[in-house]
């Protein structure tokens, strides 16, 4: 063979080897390549959500229902004087609760386990003919041979502590604690200090339940 055909060969041996190289690797196309859609990540169920629960409620601060207790039945007991220089009426209604909270706050009055609470809403009107300093404290409540005084303060809600002019009245609240045995009690105008302070041993009244007048009153 002479030297130009040997090149000849080699050069063809050269261009083979080439080709029987690494090959280049082939650039994926559309259809090779996972498509991820919005199916593919689990859905969100009802159960998955974290949920606020917001009740509503008209409820004022601090008062709940308040628990059955036995009511007291409260009678009224005149005081009469036909003598007498200061003469009042009082027309009132009672009503028995485990508490009592008048301004929704923080604070009012909690009955123990052996007592309960008697309110007393009044409206009394000075029918004589002189000026009546009234003062709530000669009131009482009498039950079971004992007489309760209403010595728990209700603030601006207190029945008392007015100038009556002849014809003019005041109204308010009157509270007590009471036995949780009690089931009877009469209201009742009571000659203590007070009523000799005030009165001179002088007063007519002369009382009047009236079961219309709303006694009830918000509780802790």
């Amino acid at each position: 063979m002479d030297r130009r055909a040997f090149l000849g060969v080699i050069s063809a041996l050269g261009a083979g080897c080439s080709s029987g190289g690494e090959s280049e690797t082939p650039e994926p196309t559309a259809t090779d390549t996972e498509t991820k859609t919005l199916t593919d990540a689990p859905s969100a169920t009802s159960q998955d959500m974290p949920t606020n629960t917001v009740t509503e409620t008209d409820t004022p601060i601090r008062t709940t229902e308040a628990p059955n207790i036995d009511s007291v039945t409260v009678s009224p007991v005149d005081l009469i004087d036909s003598n007498a220089i200061y003469r009042l009426t009082v027309d009132f209604n009672s009503n028995t609760q485990n508490s009592v909270n008048p301004d929704f706050m923080n604070g009012g009055f909690q009955s123990s386990d052996s007592e309960k609470l008697v309110l007393v809403r009044a409206s009394v009107e000075n029918i004589g003919e002189e000026n009546v300093d009234l003062v709530s404290a000669i009131f009482g409540l009498q039950a079971a041979g004992q007489i309760y005084t209403f010595d728990m303060p209700l603030g601006k809600h207190q029945l008392g502590s007015a100038l009556l002019e002849p014809g003019e009245s005041d109204n308010g609240w009157l509270l007590t604690g009471v036995p949780d045995t009690v089931s009877e009690a009469s209201l009742i105008a009571e000659k203590n200090q007070y009523y000799t302070a005030n009165y001179d041993s002088s007063l007519h009244i002369e009382f009047e339940k009236d079961e219309s007048i709303d006694a009830s009153m918000a509780e802790l």
